[in-house]
C-alpha cells in the first residue's frame, strides 16, 4: 500500500470552527465539479445575482469571464499579469479552487479570491480518496446587527467554463454579539470514480467562517529593537494606511495596533507582531459598514543591523 500523502498549502492562517454543513448529492465523473463559492453579504447583493440569472434565456447559470489583471510581487517588486475568473456585473466575493495545466503540462494549484476573504487550502490524499479543503474567513463588523450571508456554489464544466449555481445556502451572523463571534457554513461534494475496478473518491469541502470584529478608528505601527526598546511610532487614520512600511536599520520587529471602540464605546486595542521573516503587513479596513477588506502592503527591512 502506498504511504499516505499529506500536503498542506497555507495562504493565510485561520481557525476552523464548528458550523452547519450542506452535503451535495454524490455525483459521477461526467458531471460538473464543485470548485468554490460566490458570497453575497446583503439582500441587495443577493437580489442582483438572482436578477442576472433570471435574465438569461438559455439557463440559470451565470458564467464567469476570464480577465487579465496586473499585480506586483511584494517581495521582488516584479509586475506580472494574472488571469482571473470574475463576474464583473455582480457585487460580492468569490473563493475558487483551480487545478490547471501550465504551458509545459504541469498541474498548477491556486486559489482565486477577493480581498475580503482570507483563505487556507489543505490537500489530503490516500489510497481511497483525494480531499481538498478550502477554508475562507470573512471579517464582519461587530457594530452591525444581523448580516445574512448567501453562499452560491461555483462549478466547472468539462469544457472549462465556470459558473455560479442558482441555489445557494444562507447563514445569519449576529454582528452585535461583540468581537470574536463566529458562524460557519460548509458545502461538500463527493464524486466517486472507478479505475481498474476500484472505487476512488474525489472530495471538495468549502467552509466559510464569519468572524466579528470592531472597526478600527486608527492604526499605529511601533518599531522595536532586538532588546524590546521602542524606536519609533507612526499613526494612520483608517482610510489612510501606508503604501509600504519601511523598517529602521535597528528594528528587529514591528507591532501593529488596531485602535477601536467596543459596543459600549470604550477604547479597545488589538495587536499583531511582525518579524524580519514577514515581508507584508495586513490592515483590516471596513467597507460599506459590513465587511472588512484585507489591505496588504510590503514591509521593507534594512540590511546589516
Amino acid at each position: 500500500m502506498k504511504s499516505k500523502l499529506y500536503v498542506l498549502l497555507t495562504l493565510l492562517l485561520m481557525l476552523l470552527v464548528c458550523g452547519c454543513q450542506l452535503a451535495l448529492e454524490e455525483q459521477d465523473a461526467s458531471q460538473d465539479r464543485l470548485i468554490g463559492g460566490f458570497v453575497t453579504f446583503s439582500r441587495e447583493q443577493n437580489d442582483l445575482l438572482l436578477e442576472q440569472m433570471n435574465s438569461r434565456e438559455d439557463s440559470f447559470r451565470l458564467y464567469a469571464e476570464l480577465m487579465e489583471r496586473e499585480i506586483v510581487d511584494h517581495e521582488t517588486g516584479e509586475k506580472m499579469i494574472v488571469k482571473e475568473y470574475v463576474w464583473p456585473e455582480l457585487s460580492g466575493a468569490r473563493i475558487i479552487y483551480l487545478k490547471e495545466a501550465n504551458e509545459i503540462g504541469e498541474n498548477v494549484i491556486s486559489l482565486q479570491l477577493d480581498p475580503v476573504i482570507d483563505a487556507h487550502l489543505g490537500i489530503y490524499a490516500d489510497d481511497e480518496s483525494d480531499r481538498v479543503a478550502v477554508d475562507g474567513t470573512v471579517y464582519v463588523s461587530a457594530a452591525q446587527g444581523e448580516i445574512r450571508f448567501s453562499v452560491h456554489p461555483v462549478y466547472r464544466e468539462a469544457s472549462g467554463k465556470i459558473y455560479i449555481e442558482e441555489v445557494g445556502s444562507s447563514m445569519i451572523v449576529a454582528g452585535n454579539q461583540g468581537e470574536g463571534g463566529r458562524s460557519s457554513l460548509t458545502i461538500r461534494e463527493n464524486i466517486t470514480l472507478t479505475e481498474d475496478g476500484k472505487e476512488h473518491s474525489e472530495i471538495l469541502e468549502l467552509t466559510l467562517t464569519a468572524h466579528t470584529m470592531y472597526p478600527a478608528e486608527s492604526f499605529v505601527i511601533h518599531q522595536y529593537d532586538e532588546n524590546g526598546v521602542l524606536l519609533s511610532s507612526s499613526s494612520y487614520e483608517e482610510k489612510t494606511v501606508p503604501e509600504e512600511v519601511v523598517a529602521d536599520k535597528k528594528t528587529d520587529f514591528l507591532v501593529l495596533e488596531m485602535h477601536k471602540r467596543d459596543e459600549s464605546g470604550q477604547p479597545a486595542i488589538s495587536r499583531s507582531v511582525y518579524g524580519r521573516e514577514d515581508n507584508t503587513m495586513t490592515f483590516n479596513i471596513l467597507e460599506d459598514e459590513r465587511v472588512f477588506r484585507q489591505h496588504t502592503v510590503p514591509v521593507k527591512w534594512s540590511e546589516g543591523r
